[in-house]
């Protein structure tokens, strides 16, 4: 629709949207110019009124809340190698197992203040985070029933010196868990493992020792 002026008081020209103007998808997600593509967002570079939008396919996309093809292929490539990491755990050796539990640890900010596995009663590592000072125990099993985590919860309460408890199991039986109320305890299994062996970058770590074995 055309107003007329010379456009110092308003747009000589307006144009009708459905639904007004929003920031968002059609599912209501936010549309951030941080979180857009260059490749859209150039155009706000754009002096006048109205222009073509090169990227009009992934602009049509975005407004749609679609999964990007690539983003997609991304994410199922991401999971199968997930699948496979966590069936990779299961072939370590158990001293190549510890080996990657402390080395997990180790890059996510914690430091070792006890000796490596061997014939400790309650914890193969012991762990402080230099930052928050918090200690931690952790247990390394192959595979262990949910009478000998509770057993390993209850040394761990009984120590009285773990602000945090973990319990890492590559081959659990169904429902190994701890309490819900028990907010300090991490159970990891075989799918935590290969999330934080993923996030740690040690998949090649991982692949290799199964292939010399």
């Amino acid at each position: 629709m055309k107003l007329g002026g010379d456009g110092s008081k308003h747009g000589e020209r307006t144009r009708k949207t459905i639904g007004g103007w929003r920031n968002t998808d059609v599912n209501g997600g936010a549309l951030k110019i941080n979180s857009l593509s260059t490749r859209l967002t150039k155009v706000a570079g754009y002096r006048r009124t109205i222009c073509n939008v090169e990227a009009e396919e992934y602009l049509l996309r975005r407004i749609n809340g679609t999964v990007e093809p690539l983003v997609e292929q991304g994410l199922a490539a991401r999971q199968m190698l997930l699948k496979l990491t966590a069936a990779a755990l299961r072939m370590l050796h158990q001293d190549d197992f510890e080996t990657l539990v402390d080395i997990i640890f180790a890059r996510s900010g914690w430091n070792r203040v006890s000796p490596l596995g061997g014939l400790q009663r309650l914890v193969d590592l012991e762990l402080e985070q230099s930052v928050t000072g918090e200690r931690a125990a952790v247990q390394v099993k192959s595979t262990a029933s949910q009478a000998v985590l509770e057993q390993y919860i209850k040394l761990a309460d009984e120590a009285s010196q773990y602000d945090r408890v973990f319990f890492i199991c590559h081959t659990p039986p169904p429902g190994l868990r701890a309490a819900k109320d028990r907010k300090d305890v991490h159970v990891w299994t075989d799918r935590e493992l290969a999330e934080a062996a993923l996030k740690a970058g040690l998949n090649d770590w991982i692949f290799e020792k199964i292939a010399q074995s």
